[in-house]
């Protein structure tokens, strides 16, 4: 894809997808909405993919909203289903996106922002919702989500009188997760998706899925369906699919992979009922457990720590929910209290 008005790069399992209109504050129009869209289309499509990050080209914007100049000029307003910037109504993605605001965020900007799960902005961030200085109203989510993320008076605040909040105070009222040094959002929000790849993405994805749908009904529907969520019954599956297994078959299905993989040089290796991808997935305990309870594949795990781990490999999806699943289990037989996974 011929893109023009935006910067995507990949590395591992994130990609950072930046907003590249300088001259005009990263400020958007209709081309640069469908773009966009398309190029999250492809984010979340894509297996391998597991963490956007979403920041603003230069180092005076992350992103100013709407091009009102090249709407004044006779340009059509509009954007595709995913909304504006392909986000803002985009509300099928379970992978986690961070914004990291480098600047300037007004306006549909500071709706792109709120729209991702995670804010990390610099110390020149500015952030608002200006609309109803120019007769207009944000409604590319902004009116809705900034209530749900600060609080009805605190949202009120801000709505109400179009003022500016810098990052500091954004941390203060909730809605930025950490504020950074100028010109270092974006070295900060690779630290925050770094740290979430080191988790189970089957484990991630559900959960964000799951505060997502929870958030739309009452605390006791929420607690009562949140097993037939797509992504709850799809980790729960992974599970499934190893204790059905005996360990025995188990370990050969994985040594088979792994001889297969290592011919064809792959980067995943798939096996019924498990992903082995890049990143660790398994707290020490869990590990340990693995290579001391699960005797047949003992030999193939120490096989894939010494060939894979220096790669940045390791076990993920599918056997790595199973695994905790497991020790709960097992610690329950003991008589001790589950302790959930940090």
């Amino acid at each position: 894809m011929d893109l023009k008005f935006s910067v995507v790069t990949r590395k591992g399992p994130v990609t950072t997808v930046t907003l590249s209109r300088p001259e005009v504050y990263n400020a958007l129009h209709t081309d640069a909405h469908f773009e966009l869209q398309k190029v999250f289309d492809d984010f979340s499509a894509d297996p391998e993919q597991w963490v956007a990050i979403v920041t603003g080209a230069g180092d005076k914007a992350f992103c100013a909203g709407n091009d009102l100049k090249w709407q004044a000029a006779g340009g059509k307003r509009g954007w595709d289903k995913g909304g504006f910037a392909g986000l803002t109504s985009r509300f099928d993605c379970d992978k986690p996106i961070i914004a990291a605001v480098n600047g300037v965020a007004m306006g549909g900007g500071f709706e792109i922002a709120l729209a991702c799960d995670l804010i990390i902005a610099s110390e020149n961030a500015t952030f608002a919702l200006p609309e109803p200085r120019v007769g207009l109203a944000a409604l590319a989510g902004g009116l809705h989500r900034l209530p749900r993320q600060i609080g009805l008076k605190r949202a009120m605040g801000m709505i109400l009188t179009a003022r500016h909040v810098s990052a500091r105070e954004g941390h203060e009222l909730g809605f930025v997760n950490e504020v950074v040094p100028q010109g270092e959002a974006l070295a900060a929000a690779e630290r925050w998706a770094e740290t979430i790849c080191k988790n189970s993405p089957m484990s991630i994805r559900a959960s964000k899925q799951t505060i997502q749908k929870g958030l739309g009904v009452s605390l006791e529907q929420a607690i009562a369906e949140q097993r037939e969520y797509p992504g709850v019954t799809g980790l729960c599956r992974g599970a499934e699919g190893i204790f059905r297994k005996a360990p025995a078959e188990v370990g050969r299905e994985m040594k088979a992979s792994f001889r297969s993989a290592t011919k064809s040089r792959t980067r995943n290796l798939e096996i019924p009922g498990l992903v082995l991808a890049h990143h660790p997935g398994m707290t020490t305990f869990e590990r340990s457990f693995l290579l001391s309870q699960l005797a047949p594949i003992r030999r193939i795990i120490r096989l894939i720590d010494r060939e894979l781990v220096h790669n940045n490999f390791t076990v993920m999806a599918g056997l790595v929910p199973a695994i905790h699943v497991l020790c709960l289990k097992k610690q329950e037989r003991r008589g001790c209290p589950a302790q959930g996974r940090a």
